[in-house]
């Protein structure tokens, strides 16, 4: 293109040619086909002279005389421009330089104006379209010091294509290589490394042809036309030639350079003498050159050429120190993509067993360890226990060469040359990257073969160029290794080293923590002597119930405490009260102490002695007299779900927690043996019982009384069966019995009978002479009374021969009531429900007992008097009123009465699997109640239409009572859930009710025995599923407000806390697999404690010791 190329009046064309190495060429760079010219040569001053020149327009030059803007108009295949401008003309052709090869050409230019004169112009011109370029370079060095330069998967390389002069790239270990990734250039390429320095900068006329400049300010320069590819401050090119305008750039002064011959694109650099460690960012500069051989003999500056200039940092002497963090317990840092340290984040541990060793997996899973994190402390310090796991992490620039662990009070060897609290390595450098010190692994520890151990975490250990040494680690230390087995505020500390100088650069981090004892598990084994198995021995609320041995069963080792860390100082052991549940309060030791054994040596397992006179929390105490530590199960933080111990499956309660409330109960044999259908009522604070002993000596078989040393034999009968007793008012007892013999019939006794009968009898000198008929031929005199005689305080009721006709074993479960004081005239009023199993029905009597009873009709023993004498028939008994037709009642009934006399009954009614309600009442079927006061035996007794709950199969084994609202409330079994039910009936007439299930663990609710005490529902009950077992007898304890009732578990069955429900601890196993068992009898001594009792190997009965 030209500019100002003559006056417009006289330029008539303009002819463009080339010329290269010493002679003219065509337009391809062929052979020229020329002729000369007389022109005013300006290269030469001007002088007229002749010079060569094309011969045509298009093959050796191109002549410009046409506007021909896009389109080649005259055919010379070249678009040319031709435009006015004034007074010139300006003028360009389209040339595609392709058709040349790439180096210096001259462009030859001749002006020729109408007049045929005409003025040559030469302009140097460099093609450059294959010139070679850098794509990328890749950097190298040594990371992990084995003397060998990894590859880009190692990490030690890493390939730099961009932003060269701030690679942050790091030389490590004197070791740096170059591989140089280039394309294009006129082959062969040569490559050139150089250590530079950067000079002070120049203007673009200073410029010098083949070296390397970076634009520091490009002002008004045109750099491009020197070579560079842009005018961006910043940007570094291969010089051209010097230009001109206001900017400068920087030049570079070589201080060393790879040698000759240049033809390798790979350099490794290992004397670093002359090359020094850096202080800033990306200080160490080296220009990277690629150039050809455009220019054949020529040298580096003649030849088309690329640069970069890539910065740096040099690193050869390791002085920065490594860092390391201990993780808080409870979190983790991340392992980033990136491998950076600065990229990791701290998280919470995927799960809480992060922190601490374990064996197995799943439901096999084995925690060997405890810890509560610092946020959930009461001293804002972590609480440790047991085989604890460390989490952290560390990094260098360089390498690592070990982590250090030191612990206050810990030998790291054992009788190794260490010390307690000497520090000691966990990790060495071995082989690329740390590995446990020793081969101490976190598995060792959870395995119970070291003390300590050292992991790196899966993944996150790297060497790399980029980030240095990068790792996260996990450190396993069994806390009771340290001395005193027990300290508070022990300082942790871990210490990393790299390669630096000397022993190395060094960092530290210091975590400071609790070493306290913790209770795992508790159990009592001996099962023969009341333990109770794993999955019953938590009560609901989480409260272990403990067989006492203050008065029997005593064993010294019968409970086993398993847990960390357990090695108790003397009188270590405390029963300790609500208000220091650790048992300890400063380091005074509190509650009641309890006696054990020496633990384990792991301090892993402790046995207790049962020896408690009360109950509370289990508190351990470790540690030294003058520095004791408190387990800290019952005061950590039971908010949190790892101080939860939720049972998903067996249990299915979600409530338990880890804290270890004892509950002591004394369990008190009556020496009462071969006791059947057993009774329990309260006097005062003691139990007394009647029963049907089998076996009994001259055959007194029904008996009442304290205990085997201290009772009342009632009646000598052949085979005594069935037992129910009351005491009214006056401390009378009433009782039924059945003599379940041919012939033989259903009995009350008031109060006492054989007793009042002593003296020779014809038969044995057994006195007690007071029998049931029929008895053994010889028996009798004036000494001897037998049922069916009037004026004794038996009566004779229904006869096992009534009809239908004889049927041993007819008469089950019979219930007997009373209302009133039969020491009185006006007497107590009797009230009998039992029922027949071989007609089906349910039978009901009533009648009235008193001294000199006002309206009595039949005499008793002494003044006592009653309304009802002894029944003779078997059939036609108006005395003998039906509930429930045969088909519709079972053995599964229940009766209560309230204060005005009238009765309510509740029965099971197999013909329709529910339970069924019916009081007396004005009307038969009606719903107006009817007070009966036993005047009258013989009188109608009607029954209200019978309310059947709707639940199908609840109410086998009923118990009912009536609270002070005269709401009912009755516990059963149901039979198709095998749950313990509760239905709660607003009144007695009520046309609905409320059935909550109370307990679900097992086939529990069997042999119920309902009391509310204190406005509270209580039930005792047995479990069918631990039949054989010392586990079957359980307590039940309703924890909300009356007259709501609410359920025990849910709708998906798990525990919901409003109900407790407790297995009782036994000394003999409960006979519930048979009938005469009869019932788990419930009872309160005056303090308002329960009182259970059943009968195993004989009748025993069971209180929960009142808490410390």
């Amino acid at each position: 293109m030209g500019d100002g190329s003559g006056s417009i009046q006289g330029v008539d064309r303009v002819v463009v040619y080339f010329f290269r190495n010493g002679e003219y060429i065509s337009l391809t760079g062929g052979a020229f086909n020329g002729t000369t010219r007389t022109v005013r040569d300006m290269t030469a001053g001007g002088l007229l002279q002749s010079v060569p020149f094309p011969a045509d327009d298009g093959g050796s030059g191109i002549v410009i005389n046409n506007n021909e803007v896009t389109v080649d108009l005259d055919g010379n295949g070249y678009v040319e421009g031709w435009t006015d401008d004034g007074i010139y003309k300006n003028w360009y052709v389209i040339f595609d330089t392709n058709q040349l090869p790439d180096g210096p050409v001259d462009l030859n230019y001749v002006v020729i104006d109408r007049a045929g004169n005409a003025t040559r112009y030469v302009q140097p011109l460099y093609i450059r379209n294959n010139a070679p370029q850098i794509t990328g370079v890749v950097l190298g060095t040594d990371v992990d010091g084995d003397g060998v330069i990894g590859d880009i998967v190692s990490g030690e390389s890493r390939l730099i294509s961009a932003n060269y002069a701030t690679t942050n790239f790091t030389v490590r270990n004197n070791r740096l290589s170059f591989a140089i990734e280039a394309q294009s250039g006129n082959p062969p390429r040569r490559y050139s490394v150089g250590y530079v320095t950067a000079a002070d900068p120049v203007a673009p006329d200073a410029l010098l042809r083949g070296a390397v400049y970076t634009i520091q300010t490009p002002g008004d320069t045109n750099w491009t036309l020197v070579g560079a590819p842009g005018n961006s401050a910043g940007t570094t090119f291969v010089a051209s030639g010097p230009g001109d305008g206001s900017g400068t750039a920087t030049g570079y002064t070589l201080v060393e350079q790879n040698s000759v011959p240049l033809t390798d694109s790979e350099l490794e650099i290992i004397d670093f003498s002359g090359i020094p460690d850096t202080m800033e960012p990306n200080g160490a500069l080296f220009v990277v050159k690629v150039y050809d051989t455009t220019v054949s003999g020529g040298d580096e500056a003649d030849q088309l050429a690329d640069a970069v200039l890539i910065g740096m940092n040099i690193d050869n002497i390791d002085n920065v120190a490594p860092t390391i963090t201990v993780s808080p317990f409870g979190r983790r840092y991340t392992v980033p993509l990136s491998n950076s340290d600065q990229d990791k984040v701290l998280v919470d541990v995927d799960r809480y067993s992060d922190n601490i060793a374990t064996t197995g997996s799943g439901f096999s899973l084995q925690r060997h360890g405890y810890v509560q994190y610092a946020e959930h402390s009461v001293n804002g310090r972590p609480d440790l226990s047991g085989r604890v796991i460390f989490l952290g992490k560390t990094a260098d620039n360089q390498r690592i060469a070990r982590l250090t662990a030191q612990i206050a009070g810990f030998d790291p060897d054992g009788a190794g040359p260490l010390a307690a609290g000497d520090e000691f390595d966990i990790a060495l450098w071995d082989s690329g990257g740390l590995v446990a010190a020793g081969g101490r692994t976190v598995a060792d520890v959870a395995a119970g073969s070291s003390d300590w151990g050292f992991d790196v975490v899966e993944g996150s250990q790297a060497v790399t160029e980029a980030n240095g040494h990068v790792l996260n680690w996990r450190f396993a230390w069994n806390t009771a290794a340290i001395e005193n087995v027990a300290q508070l505020d022990v300082p942790v500390t871990f210490r990393v080293y790299d390669f630096g100088p000397g022993d190395g650069n060094d960092d530290q981090d210091t975590i400071d923590v609790d070493v306290v004892p913790y209770i795992s598990r508790i159990e009592t084994p001996q099962s023969n002597l009341g333990g109770l198995k794993a999955t019953n021995i938590r009560a609901s609320d989480g409260e272990y119930s403990i067989r006492s041995g203050a008065v029997a069963g005593f064993s010294d080792s019968f409970i086993t405490v398993r847990g960390f860390n357990l090695n108790p100082i003397a009188d270590g052991v405390r029963i300790a009260p609500e208000t220091t549940p650790s048992g300890l309060d400063g380091v005074s030791l509190t509650g009641v102490p309890l006696s054990f054994n020496a633990p384990d040596a792991g301090f892993t397992t402790l046995t207790l002695s049962n020896d408690s006179t009360v109950s509370g929390y289990l508190g351990i105490v470790s540690g030294t007299p003058a520095a004791p530590v408190a387990a800290i199960n019952n005061i950590n933080d039971n908010s949190v779900d790892y101080n939860q111990e939720p049972d998903e499956f067996v249990r299915r309660n979600r409530l338990f927690t880890d804290d270890r409330f004892l509950r002591f109960f004394e369990v008190t044999d009556t020496g009462i043996a071969n006791a059947n259908y057993p009774n329990m009522v309260m006097v005062g604070d003691e139990p007394y019982f009647g029963y049907i002993q089998s076996g009994a000596d001259f055959d007194l078989q029904v008996r009442r009384g304290f205990s085997g040393a201290d009772n009342t034999p009632i009646v000598r009968t052949l085979a005594g069966d069935q037992m129910a007793m009351v005491r009214d008012d006056g401390g009378r007892y009433h009782m039924i019995s059945v003599t379940n013999f041919g012939g033989g019939r259903m009995h009350y006794f008031f109060h006492e009978f054989a007793t009042l009968y002593q003296g020779a009898n014809g038969r044995d000198g057994g006195g007690n002479n007071g029998a049931s008929q029929p008895y053994w031929a010889g028996f009798g005199g004036a000494n001897t009374s037998f049922t069916a005689q009037a004026g004794n305080n038996a009566i004779d009721l229904d006869s096992t021969s009534h009809d239908p006709g004889a049927q041993l074993g007819r008469y089950q479960r019979p219930v007997i009531r009373t209302r009133g004081d039969s020491t009185t005239a006006d007497g107590a009023a009797i009230y009998l429900a039992v029922f027949d199993s071989f007609s089906g029905e349910l039978i009901f009597r009533n009648w009235r007992v008193g001294d000199d009873l006002t309206g009595g009709t039949a005499d008793l023993y002494g003044s006592y008097r009653s309304t009802l004498a002894d029944r003779t028939g078997t059939s036609g008994d108006a005395t003998r009123r039906i509930v429930a037709a045969g088909g519709n009642a079972s053995e599964y009934f229940d009766m209560v009465v309230r204060d005005d006399g009238v009765v309510v009954l509740g029965y099971y009614n197999p013909s329709i699997s529910r339970f069924t309600v019916r009081f007396s009442a004005t009307t038969d079927g009606g719903s107006t109640p009817q007070p009966i006061d036993g005047l009258n035996p013989a009188a109608p007794v009607l029954w209200s239409a019978p309310f059947v709950l709707p639940n199908e199969f609840v109410g086998w084994f009923p118990s009912m009572t009536l609270h002070s609202d005269d709401s009912l409330h009755v516990a059963a079994y149901d039979s198709g859930g095998a749950n313990l039910s509760y239905i709660y009936m607003d009144a007695i007439d009520a046309t609905s009710a409320e059935v909550v299930t109370v307990d679900n663990y097992g086939s529990v609710g069997y042999y119920n025995d309902l009391k509310i005490h204190d406005g509270v529902p209580w039930i005792a009950y047995y479990s069918i599923s631990e039949t054989g077992t010392r586990d079957s007898v359980k307590l039940a304890r309703f924890n909300g407000t009356l007259p709501a009732i609410t359920a025990g578990v849910d709708e998906h069955g798990f525990v919901t806390g409003d109900w407790t429900t407790i297995t009782i601890p036994v000394a003999s196993v409960p006979r519930g697999n048979q009938s005469q068992f009869l019932r788990v009898n419930l009872g309160f001594d005056t303090q308002g404690v329960p009182v259970v009792s059943h009968t195993g190997a004989g009748i025993e009965y069971v209180q929960p010791l009142a808490e410390n």
